[in-house]
């Protein structure tokens, strides 16, 4: 009992140094009562009262001894907080085929791109709103799009963007453009129904060496440019 200061202070008196395995876990017991506050505030309103009814320790007419009182303490917080656990889980409990929280399942498709391989290193890969497209881009300046089914993943388009060597592309958010920004002044839209692409011009009263990202708006009305110096231009 004197070996560390934990076990020091479960001593209630100073002469102490060896407790038996049960007076050595009501102690355990008492100390975790002692220190924790109760959690009688997670308790729904309705089942407060009962509950406290059901699980209040008896008292015995000569008194009870502390241990037993420190038993009933820690057994009472222990309910609730697994009450409160369950009611925080109904859709654990309702399912009985729940994802299993220690195993993951992958399985290994065919690239994304095996249809028609970039020339260059592959910078940025952007999913359709429908989540059944998918495109590539990168420094060979071409933009391709793909049918993504996993097993063929077929070339629907690819579109060449000179003097555009491609950092970051992304679609609209109705799904019938792509944007594409790179290295250089100039950034790119492309219409994805004619397959026509349309070259931006630098913006005016701005020297940017080239753009690093791409982002349009939810909402379809605004398109935000990270630009290679830090700034961040919001384009209507």
């Amino acid at each position: 009992m004197a070996g560390g200061s934990r076990l020091r202070k479960l001593r209630t008196r100073p002469s102490e140094r060896v407790l038996g395995g049960k007076e050595y876990e009501a102690r355990l017991r008492a100390q975790f009562a002692a220190t924790q506050p109760a959690t009688g505030w997670a308790e729904m309103p309705a089942r407060r009262g009962a509950k406290g009814k059901q699980r209040r320790p008896k008292q015995p007419a000569g008194g009870a001894s502390s241990d037993e009182d420190s038993d009933g303490a820690v057994e009472q917080l222990a309910a609730e907080a697994q009450d409160a656990l369950l009611r925080g889980a109904p859709s654990l409990l309702g399912r009985s085929d729940a994802i299993s929280g220690q195993e993951l399942a992958v399985k290994r498709t065919v690239d994304l791109n095996a249809a028609a391989a970039s020339n260059s290193a592959v910078s940025c890969v952007a999913w359709h709103p429908n989540g059944q497209l998918a495109l590539t881009a990168g420094l060979d300046k071409t933009l391709r799009l793909f049918r993504v089914d996993g097993t063929r993943n077929t070339l629907l388009q690819s579109v060449h963007l000179p003097k555009l060597q491609v950092a970051s592309a992304a679609f609209s958010s109705d799904g019938a453009r792509a944007f594409a920004c790179g290295r250089g002044r100039q950034w790119a839209c492309v219409d994805l129904h004619s397959g026509r692409a349309t070259m931006m011009p630098p913006l005016p009263g701005r020297e940017e060496a080239g753009y690093r990202e791409v982002v349009p708006s939810p909402d379809g009305a605004t398109i935000a440019l990270l630009c290679d110096s830090g700034a961040l231009l919001l384009l209507s």
